[in-house]
């Protein structure tokens, strides 16, 4: 507990974000999922959010501890040293870079393999360590 507290704020406030999504798709919204997940599906609906979304999904509690070991030893160390702001930035900068950077992969590879349904709904990127 105080590790957590000692954590600086922005690390604090992420590893606090997949806990609580997690949480939120045990307890009340299962398919919490897949509506905040990177699906390339979901961003040629134009659903946008899903690239700002994606980190804070981790897919079960092995990718929330396994996201908060490694995430918060890294960005905790990346916040100390270059500041809560641009620790902030970069974060969301990778994070949706990662995404368009598989969006585009997916449309990409999606006519040579049209038998692996890279299209479907299901097929998402999620997790901090897509940005790591």
């Amino acid at each position: 507990v105080r590790r957590y507290y000692r954590s600086p704020v922005m690390t604090r406030g992420v590893c606090t974000m997949l806990v609580w999504v997690w949480l939120l798709s045990v307890v009340l919204y299962p398919e919490i999922d897949l509506v905040l997940s990177g699906c390339p599906a979901g961003i040629l609906s134009f659903q946008i959010w899903r690239w700002f979304t994606s980190p804070f999904v981790a897919g079960g509690i092995i990718g929330v501890l396994i996201g908060i070991l490694v995430f918060g030893n890294i960005g905790g160390q990346f916040e100390r040293t270059f500041g809560s702001l641009a620790f902030a930035y970069l974060f969301m900068l990778f994070n949706v870079l990662a995404n368009v950077a598989f969006t585009l992969l997916v449309l990409l590879a999606a006519p040579l393999v049209p038998h692996m349904g890279l299209l479907s709904p299901m097929n998402c990127a999620n997790g901090v360590w897509v940005s790591v």
